[in-house]
């Protein structure tokens, strides 16, 4: 299924529409996400846990490669309990991400 074309609102029937429809696209992006945290745990796999820079806007790794288990705790402390730094609304965001790779500067979340 293509994405039909973005048109700006008019109504407040097409705003409800066009945030519902981003809903699902954040929806639908999260499953994928959580599902390839899910393979890659279950393949024991590495994972690092980031820090993007909102005022530089760059990711930078916090740690080293770690089990899920430890980066989940990791994250959970840095993050007082995920309450502190978990979304782009707090300038710095605290993320971890499946395998350890060098961090490209590209301004994008790897």
């Amino acid at each position: 299924m293509s994405k039909p074309p973005f048109k700006e609102p008019e109504t407040p029937a097409e705003l409800l529409a066009a945030l519902g429809y981003a809903r699902r696209e954040i929806r639908a992006a999260e499953k994928q996400r959580t599902a390839a945290i899910e393979a890659h745990r279950r393949a024991g796999g590495d994972f690092v846990v980031r820090l993007y820079d909102g005022f530089d806007r760059l990711w930078m790794d916090v740690t080293g490669p770690l089990s899920h288990k430890d980066a989940t705790v990791k994250w959970l402390a840095e993050t007082q309990g995920g309450t502190k730094n978990t979304c782009y609304e707090d300038i710095d965001l605290l993320h971890f991400s499946c395998g350890y790779g060098h961090v490209a500067f590209n301004r994008r979340h790897p």
